[in-house]
């Protein structure tokens, strides 16, 4: 299991004194699980089982694996949020997708080294560009994404937020490469019978046989 985790920061000021990082943790049976020491991230002088060290993000991970893709760097995908701008580290927001043999050492899709020694790599998914397949946050997704790999159709599939104009609902955007991605189609949102203002903030997905599960 790989998730996000908050945690205070060594330095910094009060507002910009928190950080959000990625973790592993791993169980036999789905109940009792175990968070190894990686030997990766350091705080306050002592080990942690954080995977990738953010600096306000990465923000909720997704990973997958693809034990049979021909280069074996690349078998492992996560994929998380980069939502804060901060001269100097990144100006933009977006998807930032790490690689990975084994799913415990990380670098940036598009950089050299080591996931760690980055913190923020320069997100290049959604936002950088407005094309025919990157959008401004005006219809685009935001923080809030669950990607899968999806082998029915051989896509990656991401179930993100989105706005239908009135309040927060759930989009689905299809990509062949996971860089590349449709433009978001609501598929989930709320109706007459629902209370006023009622929204979808964020969904978790998962294929279950000839279904997918939210």
């Amino acid at each position: 299991m790989w998730y996000q985790t908050c945690h205070l920061r060594d330095h910094g000021t009060q507002e910009d004194a928190y950080s959000y990082g990625v973790a592993y943790a791993e169980s036999s049976d789905g109940l009792q699980w175990v968070k190894p020491q990686l030997g990766r991230v350091m705080l306050n002088g002592q080990d942690t089982n954080l995977a990738i060290k953010g600096w306000h993000s990465p923000g909720q991970p997704s990973v997958t694996y693809h034990p049979d893709h021909p280069n074996p760097q690349q078998r492992y995908r996560l994929f998380a949020w980069d939502d804060l701008v901060t001269p100097g580290r990144h100006t933009i927001g977006g998807m930032t997708t790490y690689v990975s043999t084994d799913g415990l050492e990380w670098k940036g899709l598009e950089w050299d080294k080591p996931a760690p020694d980055l913190e923020d790599p320069q997100p290049f998914c959604y936002l950088k560009h407005v094309g025919n397949y990157r959008y401004p946050t005006s219809i685009g997704p935001g923080e809030c994404n669950t990607i899968i790999w999806d082998a029915a159709i051989n896509k990656y599939v991401n179930f993100c937020r989105c706005n239908n104009g009135s309040v927060r609902c759930i989009g689905r955007m299809e990509s062949s490469d996971g860089i590349h991605w449709t433009r978001p189609k609501i598929v989930c949102q709320p109706d007459l019978k629902d209370p006023h203002r009622f929204q979808f903030y964020s969904v978790g997905a998962m294929r279950c046989g000839s279904n997918i599960v939210l």
